[in-house]
């Protein structure tokens, strides 16, 4: 077990006496089946359609994907890119080390040195994690599965996809702050390139926290898409922080939306995606 030096400010927290932030025991990934559309995995037919692609522990607990996350650049965010030895330096925000299992998740040590980050995370603005990767989808049964998984980065983002148990825990807050991963691709079901949280047609995708100033000026419990920001935009299902921008941009645009359905008119949100977010959104 690896000790760090610093002052104590959780059981999952440190701070070193530089003022970087260490987080222990944080999931980055885990097994499972998770729910994708069609358009994200760039299959024909309707884009909107979802397909179930599951992660298999044999494929994620390789011992070669282990190491590929091991020493990864730490982010706000995703980057437009993967994070290489050209342009680490932009986007870095710390770093990930102790990578291992832990039952059914690959958790790791995330050291944050960027001021900000530490700031957000500290105060619970942002705490899911995110996994940027590479990988292959191959068919399995009536969807697809992950295989030759390698580790790119790990973002801090508002909101993941992977699951409420996949968080920076804090013992103060975990019980109501509670995150998501979702280790991303760009890439069909046999590519194998970048595969940054927020794909060209979906990004990632916020925190509990996030989201109570554009509820107050909305009606209880639904989110205002005329004066919504970006991470109050990211709890609606299946939308991310590109698709959250892109809603923005529209309004801004159009000057506002006079309906809720009008949100269809934001390019990628079809009829499958405004059934999923009809009931929680207003415009007033």
């Amino acid at each position: 077990m690896l000790a760090y030096y610093g002052t104590q400010l959780s059981p999952h927290m440190d701070r070193t006496p530089e003022g970087y932030l260490i987080c222990r025991d944080v999931p980055i990934a885990r097994t499972g089946p998770q729910e994708y559309l069609a358009g994200e995995l760039g299959l024909e037919g309707d884009p909107e359609r979802v397909v179930e692609v599951n992660r298999y522990p044999e494929d994620v607990f390789d011992p070669a994907v282990l190491a590929s996350c091991e020493g990864k650049d730490g982010t706000a965010g995703h980057p437009p890119e993967n994070v290489g030895p050209e342009n680490f330096s932009s986007y870095t925000r710390g770093h990930v080390q102790n990578v291992r299992r832990s039952g059914e998740h690959i958790v790791a040590d995330l050291i944050i040195k960027d001021a900000n980050l530490v700031s957000d995370v500290w105060n619970g603005v942002t705490r899911e994690v995110s996994c940027g990767y590479l990988c292959r989808y191959v068919p399995d049964g009536s969807g697809y599965k992950q295989q030759h998984i390698r580790g790119n980065h790990v973002a801090v983002v508002p909101r993941g996809r992977a699951g409420h148990e996949v968080a920076i825990q804090d013992q103060a807050v975990q019980e109501t702050e509670k995150g998501e991963t979702h280790m991303d691709e760009e890439n069909k079901k046999t590519a194998a390139t970048s595969a940054p949280d927020e794909t060209p047609e979906e990004k990632q995708e916020a925190g509990d926290a996030c989201a109570q100033d554009a509820e107050a000026e909305s009606a209880p419990g639904l989110v205002n898409i005329n004066t919504a920001d970006v991470a109050a935009l990211c709890t609606l299902p299946g939308i991310g922080e590109s698709r959250a921008r892109d809603i923005i941009s529209y309004r801004e645009a159009n000057g506002g939306f006079g309906a809720c359905e009008d949100i269809m008119k934001v390019s990628g949100i079809k009829t499958a995606a405004y059934e999923k977010i009809k009931d929680k959104i207003t415009v007033k």
